[in-house]
């Protein structure tokens, strides 16, 4: 694989995917309810508003799930990260320039299988973890077994030590 700096990263990619769906459903189910107000009345349109509201709710607790997810580079000195925004509206996670000596090192977290039709697979996320102040940072968010490989390469590059958590794949 061997990772080189600078290195591209984008964790934030399939967050915004997800959430950009959740917020043009909940746009959809205002247009219905607008059509459904000025066809059937308030009371018909009731339902519509409701679940738009519901929708961005849930939307919201979501984005509390990628916590550290980002879209940035990282160089021989410092991590750059950009701002993550879905149109007008900005998403949580580190904005700026770093230096690497404000990470002591470097995370993978192995998770629970992704379910799929044929067989399913472990997930696995890598972090550069700040030191006290600075915030973690998740540069990649693969499969098991690419994280696995990725990880000490990514880990050697910025010259900070590796750490696991979670069962590490068995390579299947």
């Amino acid at each position: 694989m061997g990772v080189t700096l600078p290195y591209n990263f984008d964790t934030m990619a399939l967050p915004r995917k997800i959430l950009r769906a959740m917020l043009g459903g909940s746009a959809l189910m205002l247009l219905f309810g607008l059509i459904m107000l000025i066809k059937s009345g308030p009371l018909a349109a009731t339902p519509c508003p409701l679940a738009a509201l519901f929708l961005a709710w849930i939307a919201r607790k979501y984005m509390t799930t990628f916590v550290g997810f980002a879209k940035g580079a990282i160089n021989r000195d410092a991590i750059v990260i950009e701002p993550s925004a879905l149109g007008p509206l900005r998403l949580p996670g580190p904005v700026g320039t770093y230096r690497l000596g404000e990470f002591k090192a470097v995370r993978v977290n192995y998770s629970g299988p992704v379910p799929r039709v044929d067989n399913s697979y472990f997930f696995a996320t890598v972090y550069l973890i700040g030191r006290e102040g600075t915030a973690d940072v998740c540069v990649a968010s693969e499969r098991d077994i690419t994280a696995k490989a990725l990880a000490p390469e990514i880990a050697a590059a910025v010259g900070l030590p590796l750490e696991q958590e979670g069962l590490a794949p068995f390579d299947h």
